[in-house]
């Protein structure tokens, strides 16, 4: 077994630009490219909100209610088209099967926070009481998104309408101020933008669906996370006037903002939907890329049976290349010499030094993704180094269900002869 001794990589650096705190060993334009990637910062987190922050370092219970905390508030839920698959043994973790989206649901229903948010705030706080999230926290964050977030202010819309009345509220693209406009709407009304969102009162129809496109996406389904309702990724009248890709905005906004380590279980479900969310888009352009159906019949069934490019990560073309590269190495240059398997430990130390009170290593996974690809480039740097000229070498990087990485990496070095070896050194 081979161990590389720790250097205890520090996290010493802070990105000039966007604040990010950075590991030794890791470059300057990880977080925000130098600058170039210019995300807007978040506003702070109100005050009360950062008194439940303050207070759970005591308590140690904050990153594992988060989700249920976030839930009593959202204005949006989230669902999959095939379900999610929790895991009863080890950390929490649960697994997205098909496709992702948001809902909006009647106002009207009295299940949902929606409903809450006007008429009923006993039942929010008897399903928090189920939930073991404290009194204090519900009345705190309750509190700060009335006073702060345009969500809330908007829905109150409805308070002045006669309770039978069938009625919308419709929420607009954001400008580039970071505003939306909300109207209301009657039933019959024809003026809605088929982009834009609205918020159902006594309407007799399935749950409306958040475009996921909309820079509404992101603060509609996480209030905890962006409690003034900050504007996250999207197009804006199908144009991105961002100027980043949804991978480059999510990267430079979790490492430069330590909200999303602080709230653990809910960054990872955040962190789980947008990515989910960027595949969504990336499937999406490979099905505007196929040849038009004849009729729309003929559309539904191509869509259903499309096979993924091997351009697509994941797909069984993209296994497929990769698999038969790895063998067309072997066949070529011989079997691998060395076969090794590196792990993650949790308790290393660059991961526990990052760790909040109470926090485990599954409620930080941007950290231990950064220090585990750390520990591997090192293990590279030895086997190129070390081991003599290398001929091939091939990786694969795994998650195990515990949420920790592990690496399997196939070596051909060259063997010397004996000969060989006596001219190598006769020459030195």
């Amino acid at each position: 077994m081979l161990r590389l001794r720790s250097t205890h990589p520090l996290w010493n650096r802070t990105c000039s630009f966007c604040g990010a705190r950075l590991l030794m060993g890791e470059p300057a334009s990880l977080c925000c490219n130098n600058g170039k990637w210019k995300v807007p910062p978040l506003p702070q987190l109100p005050p009360r909100i950062s008194q439940i922050v303050q207070d759970a370092s005591q308590t140690n219970n904050l990153s594992a209610q988060s989700r249920c905390l976030n839930n009593l508030f959202c204005f949006t839920a989230i669902g999959a088209s095939k379900g999610f698959t929790h895991f009863d043994t080890g950390p929490p973790s649960v697994s997205i099967t098909g496709r992702t989206y948001h809902r909006m649901f009647d106002i009207s229903d009295n299940s949902h926070s929606l409903h809450w948010f006007l008429y009923d705030e006993r039942e929010r706080q008897n399903t928090a009481n189920r939930f073991n999230v404290p009194c204090a926290w519900t009345n705190a964050v309750k509190a700060e998104l009335y006073r702060c977030n345009p969500y809330v202010q908007h829905l109150r819309q409805f308070n002045s309408l006669p309770d039978s009345a069938t009625t919308g509220l419709e929420l607009g693209e954001f400008s580039s101020g970071g505003d939306f406009a909300a109207i209301m709407h009657a039933a019959n009304s024809t003026a809605i933008e088929p982009r834009n969102i609205v918020i159902w009162r006594n309407r007799d129809a399935q749950p409306t669906f958040v475009p996921i496109l909309s820079r509404h996406y992101e603060p509609l389904q996480y209030p905890l996370l962006f409690p003034h309702g900050s504007p996250g990724w999207g197009l804006t009248n199908g144009i991105n006037t961002l100027g980043l890709t949804q991978r480059q905005w999510y990267k430079s906004r979790i490492l430069s903002d330590d909200r999303f380590l602080t709230f653990g279980r809910l960054s990872c479900e955040y962190f789980c939907d947008m990515y989910s969310r960027i595949e969504e888009q990336h499937l999406n352009f490979i099905r505007r890329s196929l040849p038009k159906a004849a009729d729309d019949i003929n559309e539904h069934d191509a869509i259903q049976n499309i096979e993924l490019p091997a351009s697509f990560m994941g797909s069984r073309k993209w296994a497929s290349e990769q698999t038969a590269d790895s063998l067309a190495l072997a066949r070529v240059y011989g079997p691998p010499s060395l076969f090794i398997t590196m792990t993650c430990n949790p308790d290393w130390p660059e991961i526990k030094a990052r760790l909040q009170p109470g926090q485990h290593s599954c409620d930080a996974p941007t950290i231990v993704v950064r220090a585990f690809k750390l520990r591997v480039q090192r293990l590279l740097t030895i086997l190129r180094s070390k081991f003599g000229k290398m001929i091939y070498m091939i990786k694969v990087i795994e998650f195990q269900k515990r949420g920790l990485p592990h690496c399997h990496i196939v070596v051909k070095v060259y063997v010397y002869t004996f000969l060989e070896i006596i001219i190598l050194f006769s020459n030195k």
